[in-house]
């Protein structure tokens, strides 16, 4: 038996014998010391009352299973209850200072059991009293004689309702605090189980995560460094600098240097690149301390740059294939022609009809260059902030005087809109690609609608819709890769050309709309206030 068990048994027994050893006395001294058989009668019942009472206790207490449960604390509350009225009855009745003792036995049931229990309780000990006031009022108590009827009405009875009144207040009020208690130690119980779940995870996350994590106070000493930092801090630097290195990076955050940077060192002929970042501890303890979090980030870089490598070859590769495959044709034209006139060198009108298509070949051919070119080597960037529509009208007004497209078909709408930034060619190469292709997958007889406007989140946008053929689905997937198109002649670059001018000036180009009926590009500008966000 443990020492808690020994020490509740200790407890019960000394109480036993000093309530039922106590009862003995005042039994005695009711009777004159004298020591007849009934009085030597209850007095055993007392006392055996007191041996089997830390008997039943020991009992219960060697049972492990039940030594801290309800059901054995109700038997046990209710057998001190039930054992207690001897002990009243022999020592004065409802007058006994032992009576006192049921407020205790209330009070314990209110703090270990429920509510319901405790107010139970309180009803069964007034019971109890009750059926010591009838014994009291019949004469059959030891030691009392009868008493009169008056002494029935201002005595027993008044002292009967003071007790069950008091039984009953201190059997439910108690008893409610004590739930309020119980159901804040549960719910302390589930936080603090909580708060050592979290603290586990943060212990498991801190030490397994492959990033280092270093905590360094204001005085620059270092309050925690976890076992990848410690590896990443040895392998690059020694694990002496390393730390130098750390105290280092925590000051300059504190004085307002950039907290997010790399640090590039040379390590067994190889160059080592560690990315790191720092930010301020905001709680009170640490009210000074840094967080920095770094990582060996020299294989992502080197993963990073193959990937880019190879994904240029690729690009380069399937360009190549493109371009070969889009002069192979012009040429094959201009040659078979060249061969026709040499055999036909007499026939003057069919000599005019094969320089006709050299010429419109060798045009062809100039304008897949020069768009390549434009997309190989887009060139500098200037931006600038102001309204793009004058820049949009000049385009606008060099297409009506191309004479493949003329006056009347492009239609144009300019709004007021909030300022912009933009390069003027840029913006020229977006507005004569979009314009263009919507021109010439318009439907005979319709025309093409240029607007500038304002988006309803305050953003300024172009859009060029034409009434045109609905784009196949596998066309719009790969609409902006270079050399893809499904019309006869042509580049396949315009729209490839537009979309990457449309990037270098942090816009973005979309097919909003392509239903048969109509075909709509959407061109989303940034504005000074998208500019100003980005920079803070």
């Amino acid at each position: 038996m443990n020492n808690l068990a020994d020490r509740l048994l200790l407890y019960r027994f000394l109480t036993s014998t000093a309530l039922f050893g106590g009862a003995v006395v005042l039994l005695l001294v009711a009777n004159g010391w004298q020591l007849s058989l009934p009085v030597i009668v209850l007095a055993a019942v007392l006392l055996a009352q007191m041996l089997v009472s830390s008997v039943m206790m020991l009992i219960a207490l060697r049972w492990e299973h039940l030594r801290y449960s309800r059901a054995f604390l109700a038997v046990q509350l209710i057998t001190d209850a039930v054992l207690l009225v001897p002990a009243v009855s022999v020592s004065g009745g409802t007058s006994s200072p032992f009576a006192v003792v049921y407020i205790l036995i209330i009070l314990a049931t209110a703090f270990v059991h429920s509510t319901r229990f405790a107010v139970t309780m309180s009803l069964f000990c007034s019971f109890l009293i009750a059926a010591v006031s009838y014994l009291e009022a019949s004469g059959s108590l030891p030691g009392l004689s009868a008493p009169t009827r008056e002494q029935i009405l201002r005595g027993v009875l008044l002292r009967d309702l003071i007790y069950f009144a008091t039984f009953f207040v201190f059997g439910v009020m108690p008893a409610r605090l004590a739930e309020r208690l119980r159901i804040a130690d549960a719910r302390l119980d589930d936080l603090q189980r909580d708060y050592r779940l979290v603290q586990q995870l943060q212990r498991l996350v801190v030490e397994h995560v492959p990033s280092g994590i270093a905590i360094v106070d204001e005085n620059g000493h270092l309050l925690l460094l976890n076992p990848s930092g410690r590896r990443i801090l040895d392998r690059v630097f020694g694990l002496e600098e390393g730390l130098a290195w750390l105290r280092k990076v925590a000051e300059d955050a504190r004085s307002g240097a950039t907290a997010l940077l790399e640090e590039t060192r040379e390590y067994n002929g190889r160059t080592v690149v560690v990315g790191y970042a720092a930010h301020p501890m905001d709680s009170d303890l640490l009210r000074g301390a840094w967080l920095v979090v770094f990582q060996d980030v020299t294989e992502r870089r080197e993963l990073a740059r193959q990937l880019e490598r190879q994904r240029r070859l690729a690009a380069i590769g399937e360009l190549s294939a493109n371009l070969a495959h889009e002069v192979r044709n012009p040429l094959a034209a201009i040659s078979n022609s060249l061969q026709v006139l040499q055999q036909n060198r007499n026939s003057a009108v069919q000599s005019d009809r094969l320089f006709e298509i050299q010429q419109r070949e060798i045009q062809r051919l100039n304008d897949l260059v020069t768009n390549f070119l434009e997309f190989a080597r887009p060139g500098t960037t200037e931006l600038v902030t102001g309204d793009p529509s004058g820049t949009i009208a000049r385009v606008v007004e060099v297409l009506e005087h191309d004479p493949e497209i003329g006056k009347g078909i492009i239609q144009t709408r300019f709004d007021v809109v909030p300022d912009i930034t933009y390069d003027d060619r840029l913006l020229g190469q977006v507005a004569d690609n979009l314009i263009r292709n919507a021109v010439q997958w318009r439907r005979e007889g319709t025309t093409v609608s240029v607007v500038l406007e304002t988006e309803d989140q305050g953003k300024a946008c172009l859009r060029v819709v034409n009434q045109g053929p609905e784009i196949p689905q596998d066309v719009r997937e790969r609409l902006f890769e270079p050399f893809v198109s499904s019309r006869d002649g042509g580049t396949g670059l315009g729209l490839s050309i537009a979309w990457r001018a449309a990037e270098a000036m942090n816009a973005e180009l979309d097919l909003v709309r392509s239903d048969g009926e109509e075909t709509e590009f959407v061109v989303r500008f940034s504005t000074v206030k998208d500019q100003q966000a980005g920079n803070g």
